[in-house]
């Protein structure tokens, strides 16, 4: 199929180019390719990410469509287009994509982090508690798949148990990060009356907040770059 031997060292640049935030040069680099009759489910991905990145929601969708008719495309490229759907309010469409993913790998603790947030976002509060439990137990080490759970738990009015999963997640933040779980803290501390965490909370949720995948889920927040 690939007839050209110099694809994968293309393939290979264009991924660094999309890494190093050299859109322009990566998207140049893959419609080449595509030129050249070169087209993988990643080139798609990267695609569909460049676009949503520029607010076209549209070419961003017709790619991640694309991707479901191609063959070879693993469970975590799966769980990368779903949360991509995630990231252009098509949810379901993004429960499409990671039920498959799921039955493709079971064990992958990303896809049910990523079906808990399309719960929420479907208002399926009970297939939001199972999806988050079911990551955090595949993956405790997850910021993501602590904070979701304390996000469903917030949803749930079980505020106690929203706590210990918004600490988990503070606790498993990178230096400096976490501060859409700091402000969730604060929040829910400033509610059980205790003043003195819930301002020191309060102090780390001002930071700019690397890890928050959908700002817009959280009600604030911000995203710095197309992080998959």
């Amino acid at each position: 199929m690939h007839s050209d031997p110099t694809w994968l060292h293309r393939s290979a640049l264009a991924e660094r180019h999309f890494r190093a935030g050299e859109f322009a040069e990566c998207r140049s680099l893959i419609v080449a390719l595509q030129a050249d009759g070169v087209d993988t489910p990643l080139a798609r991905i990267a695609l569909a990410a460049m676009d949503a990145r520029q607010g076209d929601d549209a070419s961003a969708t017709k790619h991640l469509l694309q991707i479901e008719k191609m063959n070879g495309v693993t469970a975590q490229l799966l769980v990368i287009a779903g949360r991509l759907y995630l990231r252009l309010k098509r949810p379901r469409d993004a429960i499409r994509l990671l039920e498959a993913a799921i039955e493709r790998d079971s064990g992958l603790g990303s896809a049910y982090d990523a079906m808990a947030v399309a719960c929420l976002l479907t208002r399926d509060l009970s297939g939001a508690l199972f999806h988050a439990q079911e990551a955090v137990s595949r993956e405790p080490n997850s910021y993501d798949s602590q904070y979701h759970l304390g996000l469903v738990f917030v949803r749930q009015g079980r505020h106690d148990e929203a706590i210990e999963a918004f600490k988990a997640s503070v606790g498993l933040a990178a230096p400096g990060d976490g501060a859409s779980a700091h402000r969730r803290l604060a929040d829910l501390l400033d509610h059980k009356g205790d003043r003195a965490f819930a301002l020191h909370h309060r102090a780390q949720s001002y930071r700019p907040d690397r890890m928050t995948r959908l700002p817009w889920l959280d009600g604030g927040g911000t995203s710095e770059g197309p992080s998959l």
